[in-house]
């Protein structure tokens, strides 16, 4: 709230700058700093849009509204011509690297086990949303979504796993199993287990079902979609 001018001591200008200042804030706050565009910390933002298209899930339109979503307030005109240049030179710098990639990469074989898993009766997600709570949200989602077919557990990795990846080549995946019996939490993750080491992975499991599966050795390379979003499937 703007505190009104010591009437003894102020001049007519001061009356008349606390009278626009009053008159600014009733209108949303107009002259509220944070509402004004701010300069973008372009080094931090350059690091994270290389995360995200390192990732290999988002669009150009998708890493933009991500980084916009990160802002505080609007950007500047120059900010947003920056931002869009800075996106486009890493996607291209990523298209062309993955030129050189093997023609299956670790990420396209572990699609091939998800999609083996499906046909078992495994919801599997790939990006199931940033951390283990949304995946179990995502995963609780897709169950109800479904009337085809019972479902009887489900592994996925999230946002927070791809990121581990990329910095320490190894993946981890959570697994459940709907059934309580120790039958069923014993099947899902060896189901899992006997899946992966098919398709060559290091998988590693400790036996104990409070324990994640881990692929020692992944290296994450996922390909960037070329114009639309892969849709999630289960």
């Amino acid at each position: 709230m703007q505190q009104k001018p010591d009437a003894p001591e102020c001049s007519m200008r001061d009356w008349l700058n606390w009278l626009v200042r009053i008159a600014l804030t009733s209108k949303g706050d107009l002259i509220n700093p944070s509402t004004r565009p701010q300069p973008l910390n372009r080094e931090q933002t350059a690091r994270l849009v290389s995360r995200l298209v390192q990732r290999g899930f988002a669009k150009f339109t998708e890493i933009e509204v991500g980084i916009r979503d990160e802002q505080v307030s609007s950007l500047t005109a120059e900010d947003e011509r920056w931002l869009q240049t800075e996106i486009r030179r890493q996607l291209k710098d990523k298209r062309r690297e993955e030129n050189d990639w093997p023609e299956e990469t670790s990420w396209d074989r572990l699609n091939k086990v998800f999609k083996s898993l499906r046909r078992s009766g495994i919801i599997a997600l790939h990006n199931a949303g940033f951390d283990e709570s949304d995946g179990l949200t995502l995963v609780d989602e897709a169950r109800e979504a479904s009337t085809s077919r019972p479902f009887k557990g489900f592994c996925f990795y999230h946002q927070q796993d791809v990121d581990a990846a990329l910095d320490y080549n190894s993946l981890s995946l959570s697994y459940g199993a709907f059934d309580p019996s120790p039958e069923a939490m014993q099947w899902v993750p060896r189901l899992i287990l006997t899946k992966s080491r098919e398709a060559g992975f290091a998988a590693e499991w400790s036996g104990n079902y409070a324990e994640r599966i881990v692929l020692a050795g992944f290296v994450w390379q996922k390909r960037s979609p070329r114009s639309t979003s892969a849709r999630q499937s289960f």
